[in-house]
């Protein structure tokens, strides 16, 4: 099979979790030093908190208010209310943002461009198909300006302080791995990135650090769906 030319990075993994994300209490005791602000989505009905690394970084996302977040899903047919409740829904808790270089890349696997009031105006992030299919992960690309990439290099000091804080001792994501019940997943992204997803009976995330040199398995079950390789 041909595999399009799609120089795709990982940017961020998030997880959909509990209202100011009370999750975040077991990853800090795991060894993992999160930000301390959180970002509300204007116009989203969402809010998050994040764990930034070297390369990337994880995101804990929540429903912060129905109402406009129901007005955003009957915009854009995304159902935020649905992945919020995913132990509930059986949706999938899990969503994929990459990096590229848009003015080399034709991104026809993600055809939905998506703007919300907390973006830049004129920008959008490009979703794949699974995004209106809420049993399914969300795969995306981010703008430029969103990009992990680029806050490193407008904020090197904050976020390098960041990235090299935690007690754990990680530093660069090496490997995600996403299992789902239901994975129509987008078949070239084991090829050509460091993200892959597989069909399992439960949702779980994955995530490698440093190439897994200090071998340490660190499961954040029951609070989140997800161990860390270390």
């Amino acid at each position: 099979m041909e595999y399009p030319n799609l120089p795709l990075e990982l940017d961020h993994v998030l997880i959909w979790v509990q209202p100011s994300a009370p999750e975040i209490a077991k990853l800090e005791a795991m060894g993992l030093q999160p930000t301390s602000r959180t970002a509300s989505h204007q116009g989203q009905g969402t809010a998050s908190r994040f764990f930034f690394f070297a390369n990337a970084y994880l995101e804990l996302i929540w429903l912060a208010d129905e109402a406009v977040a129901q007005q955003n899903t009957e915009r854009t047919a995304i159902d935020w209310r649905s992945r919020a409740a995913w132990q509930q829904t059986g949706a999938s808790p899990f969503g994929v943002g990459f990096r590229c270089d848009r003015d080399s890349v034709e991104l026809r696997h993600f055809p939905h461009p998506y703007w919300a009031e907390w973006m830049s105006p004129q920008t959008s992030i490009y979703f794949a198909n699974s995004a209106t299919q809420a049993l399914e992960p969300l795969w995306f690309v981010v703008p430029e300006y969103m990009a992990f990439a680029t806050q490193f290099q407008q904020y090197p000091d904050d976020l390098q302080t960041l990235a090299e804080s935690h007690p754990l001792g990680v530093r660069k994501v090496t490997d995600v791995k996403i299992t789902g019940i239901h994975q129509s997943h987008l078949a070239f992204l084991s090829h050509q990135t460091i993200v892959t997803a597989t069909t399992g009976s439960f949702p779980l995330l994955e995530i490698t650090f440093d190439c897994a040199s200090q071998g340490k398995i660190l499961d954040a079950r029951p609070q989140l769906p997800l161990i860390v390789h270390c």
